[in-house]
């Protein structure tokens, strides 16, 4: 079974940086705060954008190791769903944050 897939790609690309995301509420300074809640404060505080373009940061690392193993096609994967991320990035700064 081969890796080198785009669909694998892709899946991975848009999985790692909510698993990011999560990481930050389990592990960060979230003093108990329920899921809702911490989301409401991150756009509140204007954060939600940051937050979200930080954790792209992830498929950044699994886009180089796959580029440079020359597994292209999990690597094009990565990258197509770093731009999704890039939109939602973009819809945050700009239309929920205003």
């Amino acid at each position: 079974m081969t890796i080198n897939k785009t669909s694998y790609g892709v899946i991975a690309g848009l999985l790692l940086p909510l698993i990011t995301v999560y990481a930050f509420f389990h592990f960060g300074i979230t003093n108990g705060m329920a899921w809702t809640e911490f989301f409401g404060w991150l756009v509140k505080l204007s954060y939600a954008s940051s937050l979200i373009a930080v954790s792209t940061l992830s498929d950044l690392a699994i886009f180089m190791g796959f580029a440079y193993s020359n597994k292209m096609n999990f690597a094009r994967g990565v990258f197509m769903s770093t731009m999704f991320w890039v939109v939602v990035v973009v819809v945050f700064k700009f239309i929920i944050q205003g």
